[in-house]
């Protein structure tokens, strides 16, 4: 073998005068074996003038052809990147490239062999000092194209997509990889809607092996049935986490595929942790299934991204199995989709650390069942809530929990009940919005009474107070994130009636400034209360006589 490469890479230099001897020396050295035994030595020669043509404002180069029966190969040639071959898949199935079979090859990390350094190799030897090792792929798929484009059409199409992707990489952060995954997350959910597909019928079981024995890598060869978007899928699956694919062998005899995919860590060695093997097998398992109801997700990528984090806490989890058959529900699944790409706020505050909650309530769920129950009961149900609680600090943390919930319960009864229209949740928010200031209140009242006395009013009688809803409050046109905004007003402006009596002024001062900061919220803006509409704004008091 080291006698073909140093005959290849002679032959090679004849035939490239154009291409830096040492790029040519780096494309031999840092490939696997098995490459050169798939491609012939033109081909070879072709891979190396298109990486050598690779710059920032073309990424990628792309081989097209069509042979006999219809089939069409594609070799994608570009730079490495975190995630790079989900990215690829995704694009070509959203493009509506069903695969067939495939090879794909990364350059190694290694330094260059003793074979290689020698002679005329001296100067690549320096050269690989002197600069980072840039790593290449080469990916070579088989497939045909279920499209009824012109062939040079899709083509261009393909290339475009590609180029456009890997030119939002940037420079490889965090968070230009998540922006490149974002689009063509996208992408595939808007082919996955049009596709209309049965998704209970594309939830076949997959058979996945673990072989740590051989290679110098970790290999999952992976069985099921063939599925649209089934690459995509898994390569997304692996992508989440911290593993590089190294090499992939892609083959489909009638309906049944058989992946080998070859992985490693960040730093090229095998996965050898237990843990981490049963959460990438696992994670495989799952987000297979759910990627194919992300087209009817409000943002497919962040929907997929906190599935991933609910099987990465799953995997933690004495009883997986019970957690596998709830995610293996395509009905609770299809739901999960709507709600973790629904809202920001939704999954930071209630979903992460809710979802043990969360999926048996999904699953219990008959259609068109609410989950928060009526509100008529509200007020009953928040006196029962604090009868327990002995102190007002105890109070107050059980009427926010209370609220928190309540909100949450609303806010997936309007993200999951189509028939559930905005005007239903405004009202909802809004009698719920009542209860709890009201109750928050009249606790605050109740204490300061105690304190204070009762403010009187001029005929000696107890003086009365009211709370006015404005904005959005006071139209029942509150949405998750609206503030609440109010105005108190007290008839009289007299003194309290206790042994320690001070004004009415002060008294509903104190009352306001209390109730207000009595009702937590989780960040601003969401159930925030807000007074500045009262009269003279900031400048004025809290609460105003009549």
């Amino acid at each position: 073998m080291i006698s073909d490469i140093k005959h290849s890479f002679q032959e090679i230099k004849k035939q490239l005068p154009e291409v830096d001897y040492t790029f040519i020396a780096e494309h031999l050295e840092r490939l696997q074996e098995f490459y050169f035994r798939v491609f012939s030595h033109e081909a070879i020669c072709r891979h190396i003038s298109c990486l050598s043509l690779l710059t920032e404002a073309e990424p990628v180069q792309l081989l097209f052809q069509e042979v006999p029966g219809g089939i069409i190969e594609c070799t994608v040639l570009s730079s490495d990147y975190p995630a790079l071959f989900s990215l690829i898949t995704g694009v070509f199935s959203a493009s509506g490239f069903r695969f067939i079979s495939g090879d794909i090859f990364t350059y190694h990390r290694i330094d260059p062999g003793p074979a290689l350094k020698q002679g005329s190799m001296s100067a690549y030897k320096k050269r690989s000092k002197s600069r980072p090792q840039l790593r290449k792929i080469i990916d070579h798929f088989k497939g045909f194209i279920d499209s009824q484009r012109p062939l040079d059409i899709w083509m261009a199409e393909v290339k475009n997509r590609l180029k456009h992707v890997l030119a939002l990489l940037g420079n490889n952060s965090s968070e230009a990889i998540n922006h490149a995954k974002q689009k063509v997350n996208e992408m595939v959910a808007s082919s996955l809607k049009k596709l209309k597909l049965n998704a209970a019928e594309m939830l076949f079981p997959i058979q996945i092996n673990i072989d740590n024995s051989e290679s110098d890598y970790t290999i999952l060869h992976i069985i099921s049935e063939d599925t649209p978007f089934f690459l995509y899928a898994l390569s997304s699956a692996l992508s989440l986490h911290n593993i590089s694919i190294e090499l992939v062998r892609i083959h489909t005899a009638n309906t049944k595929i058989q992946d080998d995919f070859f992985l490693s860590d960040l730093k090229g060695n095998k996965l050898k942790s237990p843990l981490v093997l049963n959460k990438i097998k696992l994670s495989v398992l799952l987000t297979k299934q759910f990627t194919f109801f992300l087209g009817n997700s409000p943002d497919p990528y962040k929907a997929l991204c906190r599935f991933e984090a609910i099987v990465a806490e799953i995997i933690k989890l004495p009883e997986k199995g019970k957690w596998y058959d709830l995610l293996s529900n395509h009905s609770l699944l299809n739901e999960l989709a709507q709600l973790l790409g629904a809202s920001d706020p939704l999954w930071e505050d209630f979903i992460r650390n809710q979802y043990e909650t969360l999926l048996p309530m999904l699953n219990t769920q008959i259609k068109g069942k609410r989950f928060s129950k009526p509100l008529e009961t509200l007020s009953l149900r928040l006196e029962q809530t604090l009868q327990a609680a002995k102190s007002m600090e105890e109070k107050k943390k059980k009427l926010n929990l209370f609220k928190d919930l309540e909100i949450y319960l609303i806010d997936l009864d309007h993200i999951l009940n189509p028939r559930s229209g905005m005007q239903d949740f405004s009202k909802s928010l809004t009698i719920l919005a009542e209860t709890i200031i009201n109750k928050a209140t009249a606790l605050v009242y109740n204490e300061l009474s105690s304190q204070y006395g009762r403010p009187k009013s001029i005929a000696g009688l107890e003086a009365n107070y009211a709370l006015f809803g404005l904005g959005k409050f006071g139209g029942k046109a509150l949405g998750y994130a609206s503030d609440i905004e109010l105005l108190f007003i007290y008839s009289d402006n007299v003194v309290s009636d206790g042994q320690n009596s001070i004004s009415n002024a002060d008294f509903f001062e104190q009352l306001v400034r209390r109730s207000v900061l009595f009702i937590q919220v989780k960040r601003e803006g969401i159930f925030h209360i807000d007074m500045r509409l009262r009269p003279f704004g900031q400048a004025g008091p809290l609460a105003c006589s009549l």
